[in-house]
């Protein structure tokens, strides 16, 4: 009978907590201040986990779609017997985007995880930007031209926004709007702020598995 009792325990608390898990997905925009003004439309997954039933945590992966620029650059003859000295040619850089975030809703009045109202959100994520690049046609054998290596970077940051969501039959959907403001400083050290801050909006879809 004991074991009976603690197997209908267990399994009683493993069906409460699996009905306490989310899981959606996102579409996201991110827009980047520190002089950059670029744009990020990105796609995600999110998981959250019920601490109760005003306060939920939540996983976001994201993916910025990759975004690419053109530039003009002149080059320079090797020698000056080439002619012409100098030449236009072009290059492409590709930024592609990534985004972990670990966030903490907090619903105001009498919302909650299943019907929904209105939150707040604080979270610290990472953001990692990768930047890939494309030469057009140059004789390098006569001009000198810059040699481009790809990199990436990044970022740790704290986020915070206003959000919504209404509970529906089948999970909830959201919206939220708020600033993701880029770490200058770890371990109480000055560090260099290799990405900006940067305003972000998302919209969304939860499901609660039963």
């Amino acid at each position: 009978m004991k074991k009976v009792f603690l197997t209908s325990v267990l399994l009683m608390t493993l069906g409460s907590a699996f009905s306490q898990i989310g899981v959606g997905a996102q579409l996201n925009y991110m827009r980047f201040g520190g002089g950059t003004d670029l744009g990020f439309i990105g796609l995600g997954v999110n998981g959250t986990y019920v601490v109760n039933e005003s306060i939920p945590v939540r996983l976001s992966i994201n993916f910025g779609l990759p975004k690419t620029t053109e530039f003009s650059v002149t080059a320079s003859a090797l020698d000056n017997t080439t002619v012409p000295q100098s030449v236009t040619y072009t290059y492409n850089e590709k930024i592609s985007l990534l985004n972990v975030w670990i966030d903490a809703q907090k619903y105001f009045g009498d919302g909650d995880y299943e019907d929904g109202g209105l939150y707040g959100l604080l979270g610290i994520g990472y953001t990692s930007s990768g930047s890939s690049f494309e030469v057009g046609t140059v004789d390098r054998t006569r001009y000198q031209v810059f040699e481009f290596e790809d990199s990436r970077v990044g970022q740790l940051g704290l986020r915070g926004a206003i959000g919504y969501d209404v509970g529906l039959d089948f999970g909830n959907i959201f919206a939220e709007a708020g600033i993701n403001i880029s770490a200058n400083q770890q371990n109480d050290q000055i560090v260099a702020v290799n990405l900006p801050s940067f305003l972000f909006g998302n919209a969304g879809v939860r499901f609660w598995l039963d």
